[in-house]
């Protein structure tokens, strides 16, 4: 007879993570006989301690072990802390959000009884409850440094809610490096849901960083009213914001007021070259969707009216990164530091060998940029240049005619200014009379780009990365810290949600009860002019009830009348 730890042992050596009940059926049929009583709760506690035994023990141990680890962190030059909350203060924020779901529950089902306090989770006033745990890795600094305007990539993503605790919520802050790679700089793991609260928290772990401070700086997130709202307390921060382009895609394609059409107006005049361009554009517009973006400065919308973007112009970038964290979001939140810690540091590692296998090879650029590159490249080899001084060269295009590029601008954020046509400032990239003009001064593309565009660059923003095992915390460090070992932490309850489909009130009516298309008007009846028993059977053979005739024509009008109504 097998222990169920020693099988959950054995299956966590075998079993991918996340672990699936069915993955545990298949892995174990070929140890131990089942038997057809073995209950469906049987494998649900299975494949809780596989899950477990994957990660290290239970959530209560890591949960307990959190101070011990974030010290350890701290030791290897993270930036990392913990927020906690007394009972009290917890018991007054789960009554605010207990009646708020309530009040969302009214509305959706007006026969629910009255508010009761009473039902709202309960707090244990032995605890320390858990509000949030921010986290900053020790090379951020030196990643930020190259990036000329900063322009990062926010958003939070939810989890998922365990043991009748309340679902967190992950917020990270991404860059793009020097190959336009997504690398998180700050990350929070909060317990309730987005709001101002948990972007002040996330704003917070920047803050210091003296290049995220400039007044250049580019927040790029969604249309949430949380990050804005943050960076206007934050005091002394006056960052740019832009909203990027897959949540408004997203939110239009949501939209009941938006359509297909409005969608495409909105493409057009993302890709426009010049203001004039954009104006063309938003003419066009349907009243819908401007009054959809109305309450927003143009410069959060169109990238042609934000110069400091360039390549970094995409608002998915993020996006990319919560894809990739998916697993790490869903487990139990006492999990997700010490693996999110990990993921970044294996991140960095495989960024930086790839930074330094493309100096090794001497390549200028990373792959991804040279990618976009090559079209315009071969494409300006045709193409005739002047030089009119240092800085400025006229070249001759057949089919737009003469372009002027000023050189000096192909050092800034987005080099496709540099050309008067701005032909590459869509793409953020020196468009084909960029090349031509560069080609005629003999000198490399490379020497006009930001350093955030080469290769040079990519290598100095890993420069404050050491490797993994210099970052990330082994079990032994986390142990020299077990002084900080604290059982009374938990995290904030909340209501367990019942098993199977949700409950319904109304019955739902069958496919012959529904009626399609346009409501039929009630005819009258040719006899009586009224909606009698006669009308309502649709028999002509059925009589009028006695003495309905004549008070319908005395009511009505005359027989002549009525005959002149019927066709008669």
């Amino acid at each position: 007879m097998y222990h169920p730890e020693e099988l959950a042992s054995y299956c966590a050596a075998r079993i991918a993570f996340p672990v699936k009940i069915a993955q545990v059926k298949v892995t174990l049929q070929p140890v131990l006989r089942l038997h057809k009583d073995v209950s469906d709760s049987w494998w649900s506690r299975m494949r809780k301690l596989v899950e477990q035994a994957r990660l290290g023990g239970p959530p209560e141990q890591f949960l307990t072990e959190l101070p011990a680890l974030l010290q350890a962190l701290r030791d290897k030059g993270w930036k990392a802390d913990m927020i906690t909350m007394e009972p009290s203060v917890m018991k007054w924020r789960l009554g605010l959000a207990w009646k708020a779901k309530y009040d969302k529950d009214k509305k959706r089902d007006p026969n629910i009884g009255p508010y009761d306090p009473s039902t709202a989770p309960a707090v244990d006033s032995n605890r320390k409850y858990v509000l949030a745990v921010h986290l900053q890795p020790p090379w951020a600094s030196s990643y930020m440094d190259v990036l000329d305007p900063v322009v990062s990539n926010s958003d939070f993503t939810f989890g998922q809610s365990h043991d009748a605790l309340m679902a967190p919520c992950l917020g990270l802050r991404t860059v793009q490096d020097a190959n336009l790679h997504v690398t998180i700089v700050a990350a929070v793991l909060y317990l309730g849901t987005e709001g101002e609260e948990s972007w002040n928290i996330l704003n917070g772990c920047t803050k210091d960083l003296d290049n995220y401070n400039d007044h250049a700086t580019i927040d790029t997130t969604d249309r949430g009213p949380g990050a804005p709202a943050s960076l206007r307390k934050m005091g002394g921060i006056e960052h740019g914001n832009f909203w990027d382009t897959w949540h408004i895609r997203k939110n239009i394609d949501d939209s009941s007021n938006l359509y297909k059409a409005d969608k495409e107006a909105y493409v057009r005049a993302y890709e426009a070259k010049d203001e004039l361009e954009l104006e063309e554009c938003i003419t066009k517009y349907s009243p819908r969707l401007k009054a959809y973006f109305a309450p927003h400065p143009r410069k959060c919308i169109y990238p042609c009216l934000n110069e400091g973007l360039g390549m970094r112009r995409s608002g998915s970038a993020v996006e990319g990164e919560n894809s990739a964290l998916r697993e790490i979001k869903l487990m139990h939140p006492s999990y997700i530091i010490y693996q999110l810690t990990a993921k970044m540091a294996s991140q960095t590692a495989a960024r930086k060998d790839a930074a330094q296998k493309a100096h090794d090879d001497g390549a200028k650029y990373g792959c991804r940029i040279d990618a976009k590159f090559t079209q315009a490249r071969d494409a300006s080899a045709h193409l005739t240049v002047t030089r009119q001084d240092d800085n400025i060269c006229i070249v001759s295009d057949p089919n737009l005619g003469d372009c002027h590029v000023d050189l000096e601008l192909l050092g800034k954020a987005n080099p496709g200014k540099a050309c008067s046509r701005k032909c590459g400032v869509p793409d953020g990239t020196p468009c084909v009379h960029g090349f031509a003009a560069v080609r005629a001064t003999g000198q490399p593309m490379h020497r006009y780009l930001h350093k955030m565009n080469t290769v040079v660059g990519w290598n100095q923003q890993y420069a404050g990365f050491s490797g993994v095992a210099s970052v990330l915390p082994s079990k032994a460090d986390i142990e020299k810290h077990s002084d900080r070992y604290d059982a009374s932490l938990a995290f904030p309850p909340w209501h367990k949600p019942s098993g199977g489909r949700p409950k319904s009130t109304s019955r739902m009516k069958s496919a012959s009860e529904i009626r399609c298309g346009k409501k039929r008007k009630q005819m009258k009846c040719t006899l009586c002019h009224r909606y009698c028993q006669r009308r309502a059977k649709k028999k002509s053979n059925i009589p009028c009830r006695p003495g309905e005739q004549d008070t319908a024509i005395d009511a009505s009008g005359s027989d002549e009348e009525k005959q002149d109504g019927n066709g008669g």
